[in-house]
């Protein structure tokens, strides 16, 4: 069903999945208690640590985090493996080739390699592609080091390719609608403004404000000076004055004055006039939506969104 307003576009942008597949397992399906409940009355075997691949979907979450941060941690936990035993069993799938692919545990596994051991305890479940994407977003955003680039590529994946909404992505991974969203503008977001972020991870919320700057040159440069000279996002938003629009009338003005009767295009015309047009768009975009029967895409969201954050500046 297509959204009854303007609204609801933002929250309700793709068709629910449907199928035994998803119907069996539901998006809380993929968190770590209900797949070991799942799986607790598999028997467990011993596989050699070289014959375990990582997770298809796990170079997503991978980033350029600060190596010698990382290898402390695995260090830690390799020290604890040597001292306690490797506990529990991880879980993972066969692959076509003959080998294993874990669905999550790959720090553990690394973790065992360095502690010297050669084989792990592990239980084999046939698991989708598209659960194993799910569980490996799921496992990667209760991890506490993974950076917003990461958790973007991620959320992109389950956005762009196995057509979840945000609603879908909230309960499969236990995040907030706003969490969500600001990750889908990172992950749409030019390559200089996902380097702002790893740079200065505080940075994200800037992104909406940024791209109100229509210019690609001058948002490239303020990118710069919120980088080097610690620009806040309040000095931003200072910087980017809203852009008037040109009094063109193109073939689609055209057709919407035909359309709905003559609409002033003088911007001294009152704001009323101008908020009247705004709204007989606002409509053409929801009965285009409806009519081509096929949900916005990310760029499409990411435009309304910056349209709405400059419209929430107007109270």
């Amino acid at each position: 069903m297509a959204p009854k307003n303007f609204k609801a576009m933002l929250k309700s942008n793709r068709s629910e999945p449907a199928g035994p597949e998803t119907d069996n397992w539901g998006y809380e399906g993929i968190l770590r208690d209900r797949l070991e409940k799942a799986a607790e009355r598999l028997p467990v075997e011993m596989i050699k640590i070289e014959e375990l691949q990582d997770n298809a979907y796990q170079h997503l979450a991978r980033d350029n985090q600060d190596a010698a941060v990382q290898d402390e941690k695995l260090e830690e936990l390799a020290e604890s493996i040597r001292t306690n035993g490797f506990y529990g069993a991880l879980l993972a799938r066969r692959t076509a080739g003959g080998g294993y692919q874990l669905a999550y545990g790959h720090r553990r596994r690394e973790a065992a390699r360095r502690a010297g051991l050669t084989e792990l305890p592990v239980k084999l479940m046939d698991l989708s592609d598209e659960q194993m994407a799910r569980i490996m977003a799921s496992e990667n955003f209760s991890r506490e080091d993974l950076t917003p680039v990461g958790e973007a590529n991620v959320i992109g994946h389950l956005y762009d390719n196995l057509n979840m909404t945000v609603k879908d992505i909230s309960s499969a991974t236990g995040k907030g609608k706003g969490w969500i969203q600001s990750r889908l503008e990172l992950h749409t977001a030019p390559d200089y403004v996902k380097q702002m972020v790893v740079n200065r991870p505080d940075s994200l919320s800037f992104i909406p404000v940024l791209m109100n700057e229509p210019d690609a040159d001058a948002r490239q440069s303020l990118v710069d000076e919120v980088v080097t000279k610690g620009l806040t996002r309040e000095q931003l938003r200072t910087r980017i004055e809203p852009k008037k629009p040109a009094n063109i009338v193109t073939k689609n003005t055209k057709s919407m004055q035909s359309e709905d009767g003559e609409i002033s295009n003088n911007i001294n015309g009152g704001l009323v006039v101008e908020l009247e047009q705004l709204a007989v768009i606002i409509g053409r975009i929801e009965a285009k939506v409806k009519k081509r029967r096929k949900p916005l895409n990310v760029q499409e969201i990411s435009l309304l969104l910056s349209i709405t954050e400059r419209l929430k500046r107007l109270k």
